[in-house]
C-alpha cells in the first residue's frame, strides 16, 4: 500500500504546480467550490482519455509494471486534486478572514 502511495505521488508531483496555481486561480475568480471540483473532474479525464488516444501509450507502462493500474492513477489523481481544492478554499478562506 505505502508503494502504490508513493508511486502515485511520482505520477502526481508532475503536475502538481499546474495543479497549485489552478486551484489558486479558481479561487481568486470566485468559481463556486462545486463548480471548481466538476472543472478538475473533467480536466483530469481530458487528459486521461487524451493520453490513451495518443498512437504511443506508452506513458504507463512504468506504472503498470509496478501493479498501478491506470484506474488507481486516475483515481489518485482525483483525490490529491480534492484535497488540494479543498485545502486551497478553505485555507485562503481563513487567511483573508483575518
Amino acid at each position: 500500500m505505502l508503494l502504490k502511495l508513493e508511486l502515485l505521488w511520482i505520477f502526481y508531483k508532475k503536475i502538481f504546480t499546474a495543479s497549485l496555481l489552478l486551484n489558486l486561480s479558481l479561487y481568486f475568480l470566485d468559481t463556486p467550490f462545486a463548480v471548481a471540483i466538476l472543472f478538475k473532474f473533467l480536466l483530469v479525464l481530458f487528459f486521461l482519455v487524451g493520453s490513451k488516444l495518443k498512437k504511443n501509450s506508452s506513458d504507463f507502462v512504468f506504472y503498470k509494471n509496478l501493479g498501478v493500474s491506470t484506474l488507481d492513477l486516475v483515481i489518485g489523481s482525483l483525490i490529491f486534486e480534492f484535497i488540494g481544492l479543498v485545502i486551497i478554499y478553505k485555507l485562503t478562506e481563513f487567511i483573508l478572514w483575518f
